[in-house]
């Protein structure tokens, strides 16, 4: 989109689903607007799978997964259509939200904290 000429269509503070130029599909909540750069937190990917018998099904899930990271921003030139997600999107965006941070806590509660001490953890386990 470029520069997202319709900025007043970006509601902030709202779950979004936005379709990425790579073709990838997110659905995220938005929290920022500014300059052709959104902050968006909790993104979660989009997949279509197959069936034995051909039909499609949705599934939702953590779009880095490699990271503990919830924030990111994205530069609007990447987003080629942003909407608002159905009401079933919703809810399982939520269910699915709120069992990321659930699962998230409890491993950070598991962690030894004299290992919390060390500055490669510290440093990994900041804002960057």
């Amino acid at each position: 989109m470029d520069d997202l000429q319709s900025q007043e269509f970006i509601q902030l503070n709202k779950i979004m689903l936005l379709k990425l130029s790579s073709g990838e599909e997110i659905v995220t909540f938005v929290r920022k607007y500014n300059a052709g750069l959104m902050e968006i937190v909790m993104l979660l990917e989009v997949q279509y799978i197959p069936d034995e018998s051909g039909n499609m099904s949705v599934s939702l899930s953590k779009w880095l997964p490699l990271t503990n990271q919830q924030t990111m921003s994205i530069q609007s030139k990447n987003i080629s259509t942003i909407v608002y997600p159905n009401q079933q999107t919703l809810e399982t965006y939520t269910k699915i939200v709120n069992h990321i941070n659930t699962m998230e806590s409890k491993a950070q509660a598991d962690i030894d904290p004299k290992l919390k001490e060390h500055p490669l953890y510290k440093w990994d386990h900041s804002e960057h």
